[in-house]
């Protein structure tokens, strides 16, 4: 009897054994299952963050491309006004030579009304990014629009008036569409990149008349009026005759 109950009790030990080895394994495999999930999640997140990053690195490179070729065209915009300032200048030199115009005893108005604000100043100036640079002959007031009137800042005469762009608001090369009045005293001052030439060579101009209408034509990244003085074939700074200007560079 004795021997019957110790095998009784052997089998019983043995079976809590088995139940707790098989509820050992069973959380084991839980566990494993469980550890197996969660690697197979970071395994698709981090997929999912290497096409991100993909993605983002074609974005940035598509765009580094883009600004390269924007600071090639302003490049070649500056050249172009450069090479256009040369030739108008020995133009107005040639004009210049001829005048009969009798100076007057005014002051300078502005050009525009609608804004004081220099985006770029006369002189050396790097291109934006740093991608060369250029010697600017006069300075761009901005915040002018497509609408903007351009006034004659002292009396004189007409004589440049170039319009190929007549009612464009962009396109051309160069000053676009511009107008060159000489004050006489060897004072001249120009104005370009206009949508629109109101005057035309050889007019007579009083203080104030309406020489075109603001634009971006010709070698212009958008809508302002670049502004020039010069004296006696000398370039000058026309800060000096733009009261209250507000520096915007």
């Amino acid at each position: 009897m004795a021997d019957l109950l110790n095998r009784m009790e052997f089998v019983n030990e043995v079976a809590e054994y088995n139940k707790s080895l098989i509820a050992a394994i069973q959380e084991t495999r839980a566990n494993i299952a469980e550890e197996k999930a969660a690697m197979e999640e970071h395994e698709k997140q981090l997929g999912e963050q290497q096409d991100e990053l993909e993605i983002k690195l074609n974005e940035t490179t598509a765009l580094m491309e883009e600004y390269a070729a924007d600071q090639k065209a302003l490049e070649q915009i500056y050249a172009a006004e450069e090479k256009a300032a040369k030739e108008i200048a020995a133009e107005i030199d040639r004009l210049i030579a001829e005048s009969d115009v009798v100076p007057s005893n005014e002051g300078f108005i502005w050009p525009v009304n609608t804004s004081k604000k220099i985006s770029s100043p006369i002189g050396n100036r790097v291109a934006p990014g740093g991608f060369g640079s250029t010697n600017h002959k006069g300075v761009d007031i901005c915040n002018v629009g497509f609408t903007s009137s351009v006034f004659a800042v002292k009396s004189g005469k007409v004589i440049l008036a170039s319009s190929p762009l007549q009612g464009s608001y962009y396109g051309g090369s160069g000053y676009g569409n511009y107008v060159v009045v000489d004050h006489g005293g060897g004072l001249t001052t120009l104005y370009a990149h206009m949508s629109t030439v109101k005057v035309s060579e050889g007019q007579m101009v009083s203080q104030g008349t309406v020489l075109g209408i603001t634009g971006s034509t010709g070698a212009s990244t958008g809508a302002h009026l670049h502004y020039e003085v010069r004296v006696s074939g000398v370039y000058q700074n026309p800060l000096n005759y733009l009261a209250g200007y507000i520096k915007a560079w």
